[in-house]
């Protein structure tokens, strides 16, 4: 399942908060996985697929707003996971 959502964001460098809408998946307990590494424009072949792709983004707007930071977390916990897997098949002494 995915959804469109509003994603926080920080600029360390401008030190600002920036926001922007992603496509965000989620497992099947409806918890948000992961996201689009880009944030998304409306898009379409006419102007009212350009509608319905726009109306369906705004939609977004009417849900909670999600920190990236969350989608770091899990990211890192799923390469945590795979980098352990990997030195136990290998042996540490290899690595």
């Amino acid at each position: 399942m995915w959804n469109y959502r509003v994603i926080q964001h920080t600029d360390n460098t401008a030190n600002s908060i920036y926001y922007q809408i992603h496509e965000v998946y989620y497992d099947s307990d409806e918890n948000p996985t992961s996201m689009t590494v880009n944030g998304v424009s409306p898009f379409g072949e006419s102007t009212e697929e350009l509608s319905h792709s726009m109306i369906h983004m705004m939609g977004a707007l009417t849900k909670p707003v999600l920190d990236v930071k969350i989608f770091d977390t899990i990211e890192r916990t799923e390469d945590t996971k795979l980098a352990v897997e990997q030195i136990s098949k290998i042996g540490h002494k290899d690595v």
